[in-house]
């Protein structure tokens, strides 16, 4: 497919001319933050839910939510690897109920595959079907080390009962709908402490 754009500036006409592969190759190299989906026994009592980077720019500062449904599950503890092991907090009492995690650098980290680790405790009476774990951020919430804004896009995911279907329900589909950050909130400034 050929896409083409014209734009005039003043006496000037500029003509572009995109091909279909352009956009398959960009797409292909797009930050993605995969939140992983995990399938447990009935007498399971913890879980941990690998959070992962793919075509990672090289970022030095992130910070998002973590949201998940309260009543099947508690987040215990988030554990960083490799270099997001230093300078991550957490707060699991901010102001909206979800937890912030932020993480700082000095310079830019470029990181692949597992780079945050979240515990969940499971409510074994209430796990009776796939429980969706997504995570949310705003403008300006991943950046580089010249805080130049970093755009990701996001695939949610779940803890589900091992008897349950692989998918999570209807409607709680894995996404990536996160090139576009929601507006800030009023929470901006919530602090966030280290949790033990």
């Amino acid at each position: 497919m050929l896409v083409i754009v014209v734009l005039k500036l003043s006496n000037s006409i500029i003509v572009f001319l995109i091909f279909d592969e352009l956009f398959m190759a960009l797409d292909n190299d797009v930050f993605t933050i995969h939140v992983g989906n995990k399938k447990v026994e009935k007498d399971t009592e913890y879980v941990d839910i690998p959070i992962d980077f793919k075509n990672c720019p090289g970022i030095a500062a992130l910070r998002f939510k973590v949201n998940y449904d309260k009543e099947k599950m508690s987040l215990v503890s988030v554990t960083g690897k490799q270099a997001f092991a230093t300078n991550l907090l957490y707060n699991t009492k901010t102001s909206d109920g979800k937890t912030l995690v932020t993480w700082y650098a000095d310079k830019d980290v470029k990181q692949e595959g597992t780079v945050v680790v979240l515990r969940f405790k499971i409510n074994k009476d209430s796990l009776q079907s796939a429980s969706p774990i997504s995570l949310e951020w705003e403008n300006g919430d991943i950046c580089s080390q010249t805080l130049g804004n970093i755009l990701a896009t996001k695939e949610d995911g779940s803890v589900m009962p091992a008897d349950k279907e692989v998918n999570p329900e209807p409607g709680q589909q894995p996404s990536d709908n996160v090139n576009t950050p929601k507006q800030p909130s009023q929470d901006n400034n919530a602090a966030a402490s280290t949790q033990s």
